[in-house]
């Protein structure tokens, strides 16, 4: 069972989604890219991620200009191999990059690919 305040930090983070997220939501969202049932903001191996498909064990973060910051780098990767040992692929994409036919290429891609395993 997920922290109480993960809990509470994911439903914050629903509610004041920035753009990107909205943009990628509206793909995302009732099964609109290839069938798949994405989440936003889930708790996820003690972990908030932006947007996480159980089928695909694929966690989409979109990263806005906090991730700038030094530090925040080595943070993301930490988090990425915690993920990844739980067998769940992480997709980065920096907010101003984000386009919405790219990223329902990516997620065919990935729905193509083999699953990470647990470790």
């Amino acid at each position: 069972m997920p922290h109480p305040l993960a809990t509470e930090l994911a439903r914050r983070l629903r509610r004041n989604e920035t753009a990107a997220e909205a943009a990628a939501w509206e793909l995302l969202r009732a099964r609109r890219c290839h069938g798949l049932k994405f989440r936003r903001q889930v708790v996820l191996y003690g972990f908030v991620v932006d947007l996480y498909s159980a089928e695909l064990k694929l966690a989409i973060e979109l990263d806005g200009a906090i991730h700038d910051v030094q530090g925040v780098d080595n943070y993301d990767r930490s988090r990425t191999e915690h993920l990844a040992r739980h067998g769940v692929r992480v997709m980065r994409i920096r907010n101003h990059e984000l386009d919405v036919q790219m990223l329902y290429q990516a997620v065919e891609q990935a729905g193509k690919s083999p699953p990470l395993h647990e470790r």
